[in-house]
Formats: C-alpha cells, sequence, structure tokens
C-alpha cells in the first residue's frame, strides 16, 4: 500500500481526486493509509461485500487506473478475490 497510497495523496493534493481499493487485508494500525485518508484519498475495501459492484461502478467514470496490486517480482499465482478485481479492472479497459 505504501508508494499507491501516497501517490494519491499526493496528486489530491494537487486537485486530483483518489480513489486506492484494498485487495488484501491490511493491519488496522497503518500510517500510511492514515496520510491518505487525511489528504482526502478515498479509500475502499476491495475485499468487502460490496468491493467487486463498487469497482465496477468508479471504472466506468475513471479514466486512469493505477496497478500496484503485486508489485515487482512477484510470483505467485493470482487467485480470488484479486482475480476477480483484476478482471474486472481489465475488462473496463474495453468498454
Amino acid at each position: 500500500m505504501g508508494p499507491m497510497v501516497l501517490s494519491h495523496a499526493a496528486c489530491y493534493r494537487y486537485g486530483e481526486a483518489g480513489k486506492v481499493f484494498i485487495c488484501a487485508p491490511r493491519k488496522s494500525s497503518d500510517p500510511k493509509r492514515d496520510l491518505a485518508e487525511d489528504s482526502g484519498v478515498t479509500i475502499i475495501d476491495g475485499l468487502s461485500q460490496g468491493g467487486l459492484k463498487s469497482l465496477k461502478s468508479k471504472l466506468q467514470t475513471t479514466d486512469l487506473v493505477i496497478d500496484a496490486v503485486l508489485g515487482t517480482g512477484n510470483s505467485r499465482p493470482i487467485e480470488e478475490p484479486l482475480s476477480s478485481l483484476l478482471l474486472c479492472a481489465a475488462e473496463s479497459r474495453e468498454e
């Protein structure tokens, strides 16, 4: 979450509203998340019951998606629910 949340916080500071979809469980105390929220970034739990529906809705009006889900060098298999979230983002490019 680190660099992604911080980049969204910087964008918001200069007039760009950012939204972050969290795709993995997070620690309850997360200073980077607190910084992002304090900067006005909307953070949405992609793993929640309505996470996929919310992602689909937001993608309809989004001009830019920054993928920072896996990081570099990650070679683990992509499983649910992450696979559904990534597929949703990929399919939105075709609409």
